[in-house]
């Protein structure tokens, strides 16, 4: 049979279910306005979406929506009426955008929405660990494929360079510069300075420090 109330709660009935909500860690409520703010929210969804210093009252409801869900939400609140069959399954955002579902029942009062989100009974704090550790293997997937790439690319640049080797005659010690010509090797490094590491050997560097008057 379907839950009643008790005739003698009369009025007390709304201050009963309201204090219930209000003080309530596991079913969460709240009020959105025709324009998509959340005008009042109990610690429960605070708690949830990860707003528990801050509180989440003030802010668009679509902050904490999936984009479909926040879609229909701001549909149904603009227009002023719940939607044509409750509860529904929403999709909220939680710890670091996490989703996370419930089961909601929602009505229309004084062009307002009033949603209230039945309790999680565990598939979802299951899910959410589920979803936290292939995000996690997700990142750690990410940094290995950024660190194989890496490891390519400076493969890739050795293949190169090796692919850049001079061809030199065993004989006589000419290079090939690719023009159809054959260069002696100090002559094609002069004019290709450009790609050298310039410096000294130590017998170069100690008779120029002589010429130079240099101890």
């Amino acid at each position: 049979m379907p839950f009643k109330w008790p005739d003698t709660l009369g009025a007390d009935a709304a201050s009963l279910f309201a204090a219930f909500l209000a003080h309530s860690t596991d079913t969460c409520c709240l009020v959105v306005s025709a324009e998509g703010t959340i005008v009042s929210c109990n610690n429960a969804f605070n708690a949830l979406v990860d707003q528990r210093q801050a509180g989440a009252v003030g802010l668009p409801v679509a902050d904490f929506l999936t984009a479909p869900d926040a879609a229909s939400i701001g549909r149904w609140a603009g227009a002023g009426r719940e939607p044509r069959s409750s509860p529904i399954l929403l999709n909220f955002l939680g710890l670091n955008g996490m989703p996370f579902t419930r089961r909601c029942h929602i009505d229309s009062h004084g062009g307002q929405l009033v949603i209230i989100g039945e309790p999680d009974r565990g598939a979802d704090a299951a899910m959410q660990l589920l979803l936290i550790d292939l995000n996690n293997r997700l990142t750690v997937a990410v940094r290995e494929n950024a660190r194989q790439k890496r490891e390519l690319e400076q493969t890739h640049w050795h293949l190169k360079k090796i692919g850049e080797l001079l061809p030199i005659c065993v004989q006589c010690g000419r290079v090939d510069t690719g023009a159809a010509t054959w260069e002696e090797l100090h002559t094609f490094l002069q004019d290709q300075g450009g790609f050298l590491s310039h410096g000294y050997c130590p017998a170069c560097a100690a008779t120029l420090a002589q010429t130079w008057g240099f101890k």
